[in-house]
């Protein structure tokens, strides 16, 4: 992805930092553990400027109110309000400029208070996040921190620039506004390839996401500007390009222009014809383009639109444009990421099974004790076994090993009070992980064989279970004779069943997007999740299937070809936000009105560049000051009003 360098950045730093040791990325910034010095970050802040990005700044009222009178429509008007003048009709003149005047000020107003009412959505406080400063934590605000400053995370807390991890406790990273990914992603100290793709930075964290649960300490290596967001936000200070209501509009008033000039030089040379004098000919001829000029057009484009705004208004959807509504209506595709708009946006247990996939409320039950009874990691994962499962009141916790990115599991000691019971340990994690600490399988009769005669059929459940767009966890138990537990006793387990996770389709969904179909909306996916879960979740909402392009499959089409190639194509996978956005500018070539519903900081550019950007409440800053049409509920149905 490009990005618009501020200042001279250092050799990793300029690079794939992520491929380099930690060690190196430190001695590169000049800075340590123990991070910089007041002096240190005071001289990079001086020359690598404030951690902000390019904002979308709102027009001053002067500016917003002038732009109200510049289509061509409303400059024939002007015309023929001066030629009025000219000609000495001060009742047609006061007319004319009344209609024009009214009509600008109508759009104004609606834009304003739009503008107005995303200024208090977007209000915050300001952000600080800790760091190491002469070796003391400090709280430091997001907009002084600078290239190699180290910073602590815990859960909660932003992700104040691009950075490298430094250490990691269990540290797990929502990426969804700027990748789509529901599920919050490992983070552990190491490389990543060179040519990694940005999901695959696992020793990674970046500006704009935030920690959902463990702690880590990081290593700013990139701020403001020069972040992977920097290169979205870049994007968005360029012109908007015009939108299919701009484009019909200009038309129309070339179309007028040409006709009223075809007519009064006809007209004038077919009075010189004539000898009719030439004052006398020259002043009707300019009376008749006056005559032509369509002066209520204006007032009633704009009377038009604000009613449509008032109308969806209602169904709480802020109008931040008043020509978007005109597009708005005309939309006849709608591209939308899956994650909250499709889907619920949220981890749920689908399933918790035997080894041989059917249900077992069984191993249910042990994972929720395993989920409920641990305090180590507060994470989505147990939080949908807890809320899907009822905890068995009978066993108590004697003692837990917590999960680290070592053993990438989870272990809990159990004891119930029935006569006779003793400790039981109870292990989730990882699949792999799981399996590495087992000897036998429990098949679904409650007879024990060993691992290795089960072991392939396992393996081969999680790889379509994973193909389908699951998250998959293992299971397993152990009885001990012991009433604490160590990292041996993890050892000659019982794999018991699997555990599997999804962001399911919102119930409505395939209806909504059937709605959509018999409007003649098509309705497109954009994603940035791998092609077997965003073709599972499409072919669940009623989209063809048949082909599925990639962020790759993208990148090897020229703009032509792209644009020929997705007039047919409703799914788009593995997709980052510029090709995002080459997607949109190609639907668009392609003779469409496009909307984009985008919430994320990955869809700004999209929202940008569509005909009618659609974002959320619940939208990320960037996001919202990119659309249009702001919705104040995440709901695809809302939109069918409009359409």
């Amino acid at each position: 992805m490009p990005r618009p360098h501020t200042f001279c950045m250092t050799a990793i730093a300029d690079g794939a930092y992520w491929s380099v040791p930690a060690a190196d990325v430190l001695a590169d910034l000049e800075s340590s553990e123990l991070g910089l010095s007041s002096d240190q970050a005071a001289h990079v802040l001086a020359r690598v400027g404030a951690n902000a990005l390019e904002s979308h700044r709102d027009l001053s009222t002067w500016r917003l109110l002038g732009r109200q009178f510049l289509s061509p429509i409303v400059l024939i008007l002007v015309a023929a309000t001066v030629l009025a003048g000219v000609l000495g009709d001060l009742t047609d003149t006061i007319i004319i400029l009344t209609i024009i005047l009214a009509s600008g000020l109508l759009s104004f107003v609606q834009e304003r208070g739009a503008s107005r009412a995303m200024r208090r959505l977007l209000e915050t406080v300001q952000v600080k996040a800790t760091v190491l400063r002469d070796g003391v934590a400090r709280q430091i605000p997001f907009s002084q921190i600078v290239p190699g400053d180290v910073v602590k995370l815990d859960a909660g807390d932003l992700v104040p620039g691009d950075c490298v991890l430094l250490a990691s406790h269990g540290l797990l990273v929502d990426e969804a506004a700027l990748t789509g990914e529901t599920f919050p992603v490992e983070k552990t100290v190491g490389t990543a390839a060179a040519d990694s793709a940005l999901t695959e930075r696992s020793n990674a964290a970046f500006l704009g996401t935030h920690c959902s649960a463990g702690s880590g300490t990081v290593l700013v290596v990139r701020t403001g500007r020069d972040t992977e967001i920097g290169a979205v936000s870049s994007d968005l200070t360029a012109p908007s390009p015009q939108t299919g209501f701009e484009i019909g509009m200009t038309k129309f008033g070339l179309l007028l222009t040409r006709a009223m000039v075809v007519l009064v030089v006809v007209i004038f040379a077919a009075n010189l014809a004539l000898h009719r004098p030439i004052i006398d000919s020259a002043l009707f001829s300019l009376a008749l383009a006056v005559g032509l000029t369509p002066q209520l057009l204006p007032a009633i484009v704009s009377i038009s639109l604000a009613q449509g705004a008032r109308i969806i208004a209602k169904r709480r959807v802020i109008v931040r444009r008043l020509d978007a509504i005109e597009d708005f209506g005309s939309m006849n595709v709608l591209c939308s990421d899956k994650t909250g708009t499709m889907t619920v946006g949220t981890v749920v247990l689908d399933a918790a099974t035997e080894i041989d996939g059917s249900p077992s409320a069984e191993v249910q039950r042990l994972a929720c004790l395993n989920a409920a009874l641990q305090v180590g990691l507060e994470n989505p994962i147990d939080a949908a076994i807890v809320s899907a499962s009822t905890l068995d009141s009978s066993v108590t916790k004697l003692d837990e090993l917590a999960y680290d990115f070592d053993r990438r599991r989870l272990s809990v000691l159990t004891i119930s009070s029935a006569p006779g019971s003793g400790p039981l340990l109870v292990t989730k994690g990882a699949l792999e992980a799981v399996l590495d600490v087992c000897s036998r399988a429990q098949q679904p009769d409650g007879t024990v064989v060993d691992l290795s005669n089960v072991q392939a059929a396992i393996e081969q459940r999680f790889a379509e279970l994973s193909a389908n767009g699951f998250r998959v966890l293992g299971l397993a138990i152990a009885s001990i004779p012991n009433r604490t537990v160590t990292i041996d006793d993890e050892r000659d387990m019982t794999f018991v069943g699997l555990l599997s996770f999804a962001d399911p389709v919102k119930p409505d969904a395939a209806a909504t997007l059937a709605d959509f179909a018999s409007n003649r909306v098509s309705v497109r996916m954009l994603t940035g999740d791998n092609a077997l879960v965003a073709a599972h979740i499409a072919g669940e909402v009623g989209l063809d299937v048949t082909t599925v392009l990639s962020g790759k499959d993208i990148d090897a089409l020229d703009d032509r070809a792209l644009a020929s190639t997705v007039r047919e194509v409703q799914v788009f996978a593995a997709l980052n936000p510029l090709q995002k956005e080459r997607i949109v500018r190609a639907l668009r070539a392609a003779g469409n009105v496009v909307g984009y519903l985008g919430d994320g900081i990955n869809d700004a550019p999209s929202l940008h560049a569509a005909d009618v950007g659609i974002s959320v409440d619940s939208a990320v800053a960037i996001a919202k000051e990119s659309a249009a049409i702001v919705l104040l509920d995440k709901d695809l149905a809302v939109l069918l009003d409009g359409t």
